[in-house]
């Protein structure tokens, strides 16, 4: 048995003797407890059938498929994509049906355009291919493409302009299209009536009903200070403790430098606004505020790494409802951030390599037990890792980008071995069928 394995078991039993032993559960003040820490409730029960994998290879311009369970690539697609490299942007729909690929940066096609990939066929269905208009010159493409909670609607949002286009996925057509000046990040609410669209320069979220496509209302991103700004703002959702009364987070992307970084907490149905976990922020003194992903009910974590701004390397763990703050020591530059909600476990991924003193060259992911708030293991992939890292429908395996290499790589969650699987060239992200809340995790 590995010592992880001993190191959890020890926690657990122990803790399971003093509660039944006391007959009171451990509060989630200073030591954050199994007892307070619920696995999180989604909104759609996962299908364990679900076995499929989505990873598109950026400089191959094709999409890989792979089977989680064999750990094979069972299917190549090639993308008719013409501009070099493209930008892909992908949404999986929570049926487990389809996923959708942006592509393109409009320098040479003309446009962007969003494929289907059938994932029951294996097939392009080009006959559903969504051309995004307006896109002439614009080389940065699509920033963010995400799918409702209920599957029925898809939001592309466009990095420069901000322009954001509302796609209906039973026609696949464009029933909406805002332009807001800049954008970077897309939520939904738990029921699918809402949408919150970030615009980092004007610092505002809007508000979106999905009934009417309409904005119904805006809030402030952030907290202005001195020289603080975001070029990016990150957005999540989640419930309270009893899983109840759903509210927005938002943090600023790391740029608080002169002042407190803090989490903005939106109650969207009641129109309040709070800002809890404020530290200091700022170069040589500070946190900063990067990535944010939420736990259980009650809880959000968030990495803290800006290009090597933060000298604190923590991840901090936040609940929600009391405003306490744990920040667990991390390896450098800890950003991406996977919640592996059955064995209460937070992963992370270093934000990217090359970086001056970082150890990110080492592929470093670290592994936290939100039972007992502290880092169990820091596994090195010897590799430049990137974003959007999930954990298999099954709960089994970790899987990551090793993007330079032309190979995916996956870890067993029990053991922590290290194991690949070569693709197509410079892939990037993993996408799980049937996960279309992978960012806001309800």
């Amino acid at each position: 048995m590995s010592k992880i394995v001993v190191h959890k078991f020890l926690v657990s039993f122990l803790m399971g003797v003093f509660i039944a032993f006391f007959g009171i559960c451990v509060p989630a003040g200073d030591s954050y407890a199994q007892a307070s820490l619920s696995p999180r409730t989604l909104k759609k029960k996962v299908d364990k059938s679900f076995d499929l994998a989505v990873v598109p290879n950026i400089f191959s311009r094709d999409v890989s498929i792979i089977n989680t369970k064999t750990k094979q690539e069972v299917k190549r697609i090639p993308l008719p994509v013409s501009d070099y490299p493209p930008k892909f942007k992908v949404a999986m729909s929570g049926n487990g049906k389809y996923a959708y690929i942006s592509t393109g940066s409009g320098v040479l096609t003309g446009g962007v355009r969003i494929y289907l990939i059938n994932l029951n066929t294996l097939t392009l269905d080009s006959s559903k291919t969504i051309d995004i208009p307006d896109f002439p010159t614009d080389e940065m493409g699509i920033g963010d493409l995400e799918i409702s909670p209920d599957d029925k609607i898809l939001i592309a949002g466009k990095i420069t302009k901000g322009a954001i286009f509302f796609i209906d996925t039973q026609t696949n057509t464009i029933v909406n299209q805002v332009e807001l000046g800049s954008n970077s990040s897309i939520a939904f609410s738990p029921d699918s009536k809402y949408a919150f669209i970030d615009n980092p320069l004007m610092n505002l979220i809007h508000v979106f009903d999905l009934e009417t496509f309409q904005q119904v209302n805006t809030f402030q991103a952030y907290i202005p200070s001195g020289t603080s700004f975001a070029n990016q703002v990150n957005l999540t959702v989640g419930l309270d403790l009893n899983g109840n009364n759903p509210a927005l987070y938002s943090i600023t992307g790391g740029f608080c430098f002169d002042g407190l970084c803090s989490v903005r907490k939106i109650d969207y149905l009641n129109n309040l606004v709070e800002d809890i976990a404020q530290q200091p922020g700022g170069s040589g003194t500070g946190i900063g505020y990067i990535e944010l992903v939420t736990l259980s009910n009650g809880y959000i974590a968030v990495g803290n790494s800006w290009a090597g701004l933060s000298d604190q390397d923590v991840v901090t763990v936040i609940n929600t409802q009391l405003n306490e703050i744990i920040n667990i020591p991390s390896s450098e530059y800890a950003r991406y951030l996977t919640y592996d909600p059955k064995r209460n476990e937070l992963w992370s991924t270093c934000r990217i390599g090359g970086l001056p003193g970082a150890n990110c060259g080492s592929g470093l992911i670290d592994v936290f037990d939100l039972t007992s708030n502290i880092k169990i293991d820091t596994i090195s992939t010897s590799t430049t890792l990137g974003g959007h890292n999930p954990m298999s429908q099954d709960g089994k395996y970790y899987f990551f980008t090793d993007r330079f290499n032309d190979r995916i790589g996956y870890i067993d969650v029990n053991t922590h071995e290290v194991n690949h699987i070569n693709l197509g060239d410079n892939p990037l992200g993993v996408f799980m069928q049937g996960d279309n809340g992978i960012k806001n995790n309800y």
